[in-house]
């Protein structure tokens, strides 16, 4: 299939609930958007590995990748310089630690998603596991797979409540040993064949379970290997009950000759060719939220760890507005603002409203982002938030400097009929597209919280 429709994402929803679907996460999903485009994590460490090791630019004059970097560098005699293999791996993990990169929406909203109980990934770093311990406070258990040392499956892997990460292709520790380049990955997915052959073994947990491969990308005879020893079956046979893969992955999409080599198997596969990983997952996740949210976790993708009071910016949106606002907070913080996001898919309680109420009193700047999507909604909890801001204002009478509205469509600041007139009337209020918003912007609500800040220690 090409695309997913309503009964296809709720049949699939109707497993994952029952503890059915075992996700298989890949490097397509370690990404993060930005108005340049799509930053992907791998490609970005590759470049800054190959800077570390002083190799240049890459002969080819294209982007390094870790098989041109693992290549140059072996090949490489200068004097007292080491190529042996843990040098290597040592320096990828040196660069990943001081990269250090966060878990990206698409990891979140996995693991915010209960019934993946088990969750798999083919990559080598910690963003998954990281994910699922921000998300999930009943903490994770993680089995690493590697050819010497061959984990078996726990009892109570499948126990509902507890959640497992399993990094198929290891993860990158002090041991060094895990899955970088091509040969890793073979040596790796032989190990793992002769796994999927005996009793017990770690794929045999996937036994009975549908398999849901998201963003691998692996090259196309290692895509096609790797399934079938996942499958741990014939592609050709459905498995016991209507077992079935579903497959969503950018380099099905971009090869028609795979996507032609999986779509022969119709009993036992569906091919997404329509949209990428990262897409399917926040349709999925969008589609569970609308109709089935006592499957999720009750906090936002969007929220911060820390104490709403302590923070500078408060954003206040509707959900349905989340790319939007993703795109603002990235901004925000790119300025080293410390900016929080309410929780959101849980009815208002005594709580919550405390803790938001705390938050508006307590930041240096509040962020309305209105849209068509806030028109649509009569009464919701951003309008308490609204009603509370504005409350504020009155109360301590600040004046300039605490309202920065962003209207998401410019017509809505106009025809609006749930915008209130001081959001409407607001000199700092922009208007943001997709939630770009200006660097004249970002600029003003810097000086402001420094501003504030500087008046609070004056005060003190």
């Amino acid at each position: 299939m090409s695309s997913i429709d309503d009964d296809f994402q709720e049949e699939l929803i109707a497993y994952v609930a029952k503890g059915l679907v075992v996700p298989i996460v890949g490097k397509d999903l370690l990404s993060w958007d930005s108005p340049e485009g799509r930053t992907m994590l791998y490609p970005m460490l590759a470049n800054r590995l190959a800077e570390k090791l002083g190799l240049g630019s890459c002969d080819s004059g294209e982007e390094w990748t870790f098989e041109s970097v693992f290549r140059v560098w072996r090949s490489n005699d200068l004097p007292g310089r080491s190529t042996g293999r843990s040098n290597l791996y040592w320096r990828v993990q040196q660069v990943l630690g001081e990269m250090k990169p966060t878990p990206p929406v698409s990891l979140r909203l996995l693991a915010q998603i209960r019934g993946f109980r088990v969750l798999v990934s083919t990559t080598f770093d910690r963003l998954l596991e990281q994910a699922v311990r921000e998300e999930r406070p009943d903490g994770v258990r993680v089995l690493k797979f590697s050819p010497a040392l061959r984990p078996a499956p726990p009892d109570d892997l499948w126990q509902e409540g507890r959640s497992h990460i399993i990094q198929l292709f290891g993860q990158v520790s002090e041991s060094q040993d895990y899955a970088v380049t091509d040969g890793d990955l073979l040596e790796f997915s032989h190990a793992l064949q002769s796994e999927a052959l005996e009793p017990g073994g770690l794929l045999s947990a996937f036994q009975g379970r549908h398999l849901l491969f998201l963003g691998n990308s692996f090259p196309d005879w290692m895509e096609r290997f790797f399934v079938r020893t996942a499958k741990a079956a014939r592609l050709a046979v459905g498995r016991e009950g209507g077992r079935r893969e579903i497959v969503a992955d950018a380099e099905v999409r971009r090869n028609a000759g795979l996507a032609n080599f999986f779509t022969q198997f119709p009993e036992s596969m569906d091919v997404i060719t329509s949209m990428d990983a990262t897409e399917f997952i926040q349709r999925l996740h969008t589609r569970i939220r609308e109709h089935h949210p006592e499957m999720l976790r009750d906090e936002s993708v969007l929220g911060t760890e820390e104490s709403p009071s302590s923070c500078d910016v408060f954003l206040s949106y509707t959900m349905a507005d989340r790319e939007a606002v993703l795109e603002i907070k990235r901004r925000l913080e790119a300025r080293h603002l410390s900016v929080w996001c309410d929780t959101t898919g849980i009815e208002p309680g005594a709580n919550l409203r405390d803790r938001i109420r705390r938050g508006i009193e307590g930041c240096y700047a509040f962020v309305p982002v209105v849209s068509q999507k806030t028109e649509t909604r009569a009464r919701s909890w951003f309008h308490e938030e609204w009603d509370m801001a504005l409350a504020e204002r009155k109360k301590t009478a600040r004046s300039l400097g605490y309202f920065f509205p962003v209207f998401l469509q410019p017509e809505i600041r106009e025809t609006g009929r749930l915008v209130p007139d001081e959001f409407r009337k607001e000199i700092l209020a922009v208007d943001a597209p997709g939630g770009e918003v200006s660097a004249a912007f970002v600029e003003a609500v810097v000086q402001l919280v420094r501003l504030r800040k500087q008046l609070d220690l004056a005060r003190a």
